[in-house]
């Protein structure tokens, strides 16, 4: 007859025995595993000697997640088959103990394995993962160093840089960089997010000044670093409109280097996740897809407005930091990419564009022109997803060296910036821009085939609101946009229409990434539960054999459980919902295993 009392002093002596056993186990597993991760940025010389010691420690939380459950398999096969081997289970059997009962302690041992394995994937891994990336990053001018001296690019935002030389001076006192770099024989290219090569840039020389970046700038809540890279002498091509430039300096705004792994959702907490999947843009890659429709949809709104400045007030006034450009023309036409303003005024042949070019320090010009032309400008990515004007030039010629676009509105915010080109232009000075100053430069021979203005930006034009709202936001306002089919440039237009595209191409990849690292940690946690009891039955069943064949024997469905697991997710990443068959699937198989076996002890 079956004992009705709970065997508590077989469970205390059994839960005993495979804590203190999982225990040692565990330490030696994560002990290992830690640090076969934390030797290799060891030997890439990321990190020194010191830092990897801090890295082992940092690390063995994080990798006692995917150490403990093949612990816990081995302490229940080691506690459970000396239990069986010495027919102590035998003897509990024969004193009326159920099999079920004798098995709790591992079920016990699996709840608890598996609780602490649910905080550590959804709360705690995340956090120490990013303490590991703090020291593997913090140094960022060694892990920029290294590659270099490797012969290898480097990629910094949109930039690939390759170097030759590369040497790191002292810092002048009281520099608010954390480092400086210096880069000789350098060459780069500038990539967009749909692979293609916007311009290419060589220089002699390029400084890279590194700085703290706030959590606010990083837009992950961490602290990060931003670059500001000075090009010397810098010679380009824009490939897409066939223009090089040659001009004595270029700079960048800051470049702001994102986290891989706050970026990546297998590194969120399960609060982060969620939140990302109210929020798309708390992700860096997909706010940059983000910013970049709001950039479209701001050249949008900018276009429209030139539109009904020049139609309706024959006057359209663009600025540049202390600087105010006022042109007078009442005939607009677009392009690709661009803008033709003409004058249907005046008593003239050919009339022409006047062009009031005037600064704060007083100095004022007047330029009359065939046409202008109006593009924004090409640029070259900085942290904040705006743009540097490559147009060069010197000083006195309307160009006013290369300037960051959203400088000159810094306060208001980042701006849209554009070209203005004169095309066959007479320059006067203001004393000589008389009331006959279009006849008198009509005659006049000394003419400028062009004559450009760039980093302008449209005067009055408040800053980039869009790069302010939600996902979904960007995606209505694009869909109204497009919609409404605003005659504003056929490749505005085109230029809203690819990137809403990309901006939910991306969406769906990240919530199909997020729902699948939510369904593979749940499908973990199950799967730790059981791969304890299933070595639990095999010790008990299998207990004539050798510890490490009964060991074997669990370890192999086990092992086929977390490959089914482990593929799924990457399926349903990739792919689609689907793959969350098999992804659940290794858990099923994992719990068939199990209940088959225990049938098998029970009827032995």
């Amino acid at each position: 007859m079956a004992s009705t009392r709970p065997p508590f002093i077989l469970w205390k002596y059994l839960t005993s025995e495979l804590m203190r056993t999982l225990l040692l186990i565990a330490v030696a597993l994560v002990g290992l595993v830690s640090f076969a991760a934390a030797v290799r940025p060891l030997a890439r010389g990321d990190v020194g000697l010191a830092d990897a010691i801090k890295l082992m420690g940092l690390l063995s939380v994080p990798m006692s997640q995917f150490a403990l459950p093949f612990a816990a398999g081995f302490a229940a096969t080691i506690v459970y088959h000396r239990f069986a081997s010495d027919n102590e289970a035998t003897a509990c059997r024969a004193s009326g103990i159920p099999q079920r009962a004798i098995l709790m302690p591992s079920v016990f041992m699996g709840l608890v394995l598996a609780l602490i394995v649910a905080v550590l994937a959804n709360s705690v891994m995340p956090r120490f993962y990013k303490a590991a990336e703090q020291i593997i990053a913090r140094d960022v001018g060694r892990l920029i160093i290294g590659p270099i001296r490797d012969g290898s690019p480097i990629r910094l935002g949109a930039w690939d840089l390759y170097a030759d030389q590369i040497y790191r001076p002292d810092l002048p006192e009281g520099s608010a960089a954390i480092d400086h770099l210096i880069l000789l024989s350098v060459v780069g290219a500038e990539v967009g997010e749909d692979g293609v090569t916007r311009q290419f840039v060589a220089a002699r020389r390029v400084d890279m000044w590194l700085s703290e970046a706030t959590p606010e700038e990083t837009g992950t809540g961490e602290w990060g670093t931003s670059v500001q890279l000075a090009f010397t002498e810098p010679v380009g091509l824009v490939p897409d409109r066939d223009v090089s430039f040659s001009i004595g300096t270029l700079g960048t705004g800051r470049l702001i280097l994102p986290s891989n792994f706050d970026d990546d959702p297998k590194l969120l907490t399960f609060r982060e996740m969620r939140e990302a999947r109210r929020e798309p843009r708390r992700l860096d890659k997909t706010d940059r897809r983000a910013r970049q429709l709001a950039i479209e949809l701001g050249r949008l709104r900018v276009a429209e407005s030139i539109r009904d400045r020049v139609e309706n007030d024959g006057r359209l006034v663009l600025s540049r930091d202390r600087e105010t450009i006022s042109i007078e023309a009442d005939e607009i036409t677009s392009e690709d990419g661009f803008w033709r303003l003409r004058s249907t005024r005046g008593d003239l042949n050919e009339p022409l564009i006047r062009v009031v070019y005037s600064s704060e320090r007083g100095f004022s010009r007047t330029h009359f022109a065939q046409g202008a032309t109006l593009r924004f400008v090409d640029s070259m990515s900085s942290g904040s997803g705006f743009a540097m004007d490559v147009g060069g030039g010197s000083r006195g010629d309307g160009m006013e060296g290369v300037r960051v676009a959203g400088e000159a509105a810094a306060e208001a915010g980042p701006r849209i910036a554009l070209t203005l080109e004169l095309e066959k232009v007479v320059t006067l000075d203001s004393a000589s821009a008389g009331p006959d100053a279009a006849r008198d430069a009509a005659t006049l021979g000394a003419e400028q085939d062009a004559l450009p203005y760039s980093g302008v930006v449209l005067s009055g034009q408040g800053g980039l609101a869009e790069d302010d709202w939600t996902a979904a936001q960007l995606l209505e306002a694009s869909d109204r946009a497009l919609a409404s089919g605003a005659d504003s440039g056929s490749d505005v237009l085109r230029g809203v229409q690819r990137e809403a595209r990309l901006l939910r191409e991306r969406m769906e990849r990240q919530d199909r990434d997020i729902v699948s690292r939510m369904n593979e940690r749940a499908a973990f946690v199950c799967a730790v539960l059981l791969m304890g009891v299933l070595s639990s039955v095999m010790a008990v069943r299998l207990r004539d054999a050798l510890p490490l064949v009964v060991f074997l024997w669990s370890f192999f469905p086990a092992l086929g459980a977390v490959v089914m697991i482990s593929t799924g997710q990457q399926i349903t990443e990739k792919s689609g919902l689907h793959g969350l068959i098999l992804l659940w699937g290794g858990v099923a198989l994992l719990a068939g295993a199990v209940v088959q076996q225990y049938r098998t002890l029970v009827r032995v």
